[in-house]
């Protein structure tokens, strides 16, 4: 049966890439279904690739996640505005802060459902890819492999790129709108003889991120690399991903871009679980340090434990991850 689908997941970047499976579950299983996505403006390009794309409703990110009182306020009237009159027949709230999901309160859905972590959703140990599709489908029980990602338009880059092989390394990121997580980082010393690994080999190396990431720049200086940081958009670095042999970066945003670009990922865990935050795609590699750390993982999905030090990342050497790259080269 049909079904008009309101999806609510602002951000940040990684979260939204895997909500994405939402989408191809719902035209899978509901063929027909209108499925509107309520996100923030930075994030409403990425959406708009997706094929089967929904319509989507944007709402201002400084107002959402640093406003005052007042700038609230004008986004709760705006929002309401756009919505009166509009009828859904099953919301989707894919976020567990409650005081978020008040400012929905009054519309017109048949039915929420949301995440909550006091219940254990999104359940730990659980893909939060697939626990998107059961937020959709109100399974009781999880069902391995349930999410793949949506058909995503892909375009070709206007840098100047160099030729292949290319290895594209992300040493910033790990940060959202409200935080930076540093102990997600691996450490950028890694990076560095990473990309000198690289060098040696003949293999090219790009480095890519964010306005927010110049800090990482400098400790590169004279290592030959393409310098990609802070020239590309949110799409503009799913393009450059989807052009690279292959992707190494630690749990971030652009780690779930790279997977969303469908080439192979290198994805480095530490604090985090993999088996809740890692990459969906085939071609993935994961190497999780501080294994018998007692203290792995250490987020629970709010806050991290007390640590000066994320020796956990620090235990994930450049010259494993070399191998790791060198593996996937080989069986691509």
């Amino acid at each position: 049966m049909t079904q008009r689908i309101l999806l609510v997941k602002f951000g940040p970047i990684g979260d939204v890439v895997m909500a994405t499976p939402i989408l191809e579950a719902a035209a899978r299983l509901t063929p027909g279904s209108q499925v509107t996505w309520l996100t923030t403006a930075s994030l409403a390009p990425l959406i708009a690739r997706l094929r089967p794309a929904p319509e989507i409703i944007t709402v201002d990110d400084h107002a959402l996640w640093h406003g005052n009182l007042w700038q609230r306020a004008q986004l709760l009237i705006n929002l309401r505005r756009r919505l009166a009159g509009r009828r859904f027949d099953l919301g989707l709230f894919a976020h567990a802060n409650r005081r978020m999901h008040k400012m929905l309160w009054g519309l017109s859905v048949g039915a929420w459902r949301s995440f909550n972590l006091a219940a254990g959703l999104p359940r730990r140990g659980s893909r939060h890819h697939d626990e998107h599709v059961r937020l959709l489908t109100g399974a009781d029980q999880a069902t391995p492999s349930i999410a793949a990602y949506p058909t995503i338009e892909l375009h070709v880059p206007t840098l100047a790129l160099p030729p292949h092989p290319r290895v594209a390394i992300v040493p910033g990121g790990a940060r959202n709108p409200l935080r930076e997580d540093v102990l997600r980082r691996w450490p950028l010393a890694h990076y560095v003889a990473l990309a000198r690994l690289l060098n040696a080999r003949g293999i090219n190396v790009i480095l890519a991120g964010g306005p927010d990431d110049a800090w990482t720049q400098s400790a590169f200086a004279g290592i030959p690399v393409t310098d990609t940081i802070g020239k590309t958009s949110i799409v503009g670095a799913l393009d450059l991903f989807a052009v690279c042999d292959v992707v190494v970066a630690h749990d971030s945003g652009p780690m779930h871009l790279a997977d969303l670009a469908g080439v192979p990922v290198i994805a480095l865990f530490g604090p985090t679980s993999p088996h809740e935050k890692g990459p969906i795609g085939k071609q993935t590699r994961i190497l999780w340090g501080g294994e018998n750390l007692t203290c792995r993982p250490c987020y629970d999905g709010v806050n991290y434990a007390d640590c000066n030090r994320n020796q956990c990342l620090e235990e994930v050497t450049p010259e494993q991850v070399l191998v790791a790259i060198l593996a996937v080269q080989t069986n691509s």
